[in-house]
Formats: C-alpha cells, sequence, structure tokens
C-alpha cells in the first residue's frame, strides 16, 4: 500500500508498506476534477514543482492537516 506524508524537510512524499507494517492513516474521500488540476502519481515522482501549483494539492494539504489534528501522519487519496 502506498501513503502520503511529509517528510522530515515538510516535502510531500510516496512510501510504500507491505503487510502488517502499514501505519494508521485517513482516507482522502474527494471527487476528482479535471486531469489537468488533479495531482498524479507521475506528479509525486517528479518532485513537488510538478504538482504545488495544481487545484488537487490543496485537498491533499487540506487532508493532511486534518490527519494531524488527530495525530496521524499519513493519508491515502
Amino acid at each position: 500500500m502506498r501513503l502520503l506524508h511529509y517528510d522530515q524537510g515538510g516535502k510531500l512524499a510516496l512510501s510504500e508498506f507491505v503487510g502488517n507494517s502499514t501505519p494508521p492513516y485517513v482516507i482522502l474521500s474527494h471527487t476528482w476534477g479535471p486531469d489537468a488540476t488533479e495531482v498524479t502519481f507521475r506528479d509525486l515522482a517528479g518532485g513537488p514543482q510538478q504538482y504545488e501549483y495544481k487545484f488537487g494539492f490543496q485537498k491533499i494539504r487540506f487532508c493532511m492537516a486534518a490527519a494531524s489534528k488527530i495525530g496521524l501522519s499519513y493519508i491515502w487519496g
């Protein structure tokens, strides 16, 4: 399972977990917008310059903040 989180530098990162090693996480439930506005796996692999300008990144930031408020560091979207 791949989960999003902030790395030690404060940048969005994607980590893969297998089996029982998966940490607690929240699920980002949302409505998909036009393809050009949503953050994709390819965007994440390309680095922050590839996704921070996209409207869909605001949904990820909101979900990460909500997860943090309840003591969780990971989201799945």
